[in-house]
């Protein structure tokens, strides 16, 4: 798959890399917006995209990150329709450090969710709060 793929840039020296089917995909995606709502609607499924993709590569580096710990080298992360994937050059067979490596991606997630959960649940009372003074509803406090 190598002769598919795009290089875009490094992080932390890994070569994060997306294959040629992706660019189809945000293609799809991107039409499929306009379609639906215009401009507006094709910059909005762009990046709510890209957002996910942004949410996939972290989970990758998270592994990325582990393994490279362990005396693990990653050259790549190569980033697919169906999701991402870390190369590495090996594995730890011990069974502590690969269950440490499977866990550290999973993990981001979990980071990535409290973040943003916390995010919405504070913008979200904002514009609750608004949509409620628009209604004429006043809380008391």
């Amino acid at each position: 798959m190598l002769g598919w793929s795009i290089n875009l840039f490094r992080i932390g020296g890994i070569r994060l890399a997306v294959h040629f089917s992706f660019v189809l995909l945000l293609a799809v995606n991107a039409f499929d917006g306009y379609a639906d709502a215009g401009w507006p609607g094709l910059w909005w499924s762009t990046a709510l995209l890209v957002a996910f993709f942004v949410c996939v590569v972290l989970h990758e580096l998270g592994h990325c990150f582990t393994a490279i710990r362990f005396g693990v080298h990653v050259p790549r992360i190569l980033l697919l329709p169906i999701g991402g994937m870390a190369e590495f050059d090996g594995i730890p067979r011990e069974p502590r450090r690969e269950m440490l490596i499977t866990l550290a991606g999973p993990a981001v997630n979990f980071v990535l969710a409290a973040l943003l959960s916390g995010a919405s649940l504070f913008t979200m009372d904002r514009n609750l709060e608004a949509v409620a003074r628009r209604l004429g509803c006043h809380f008391a406090g």
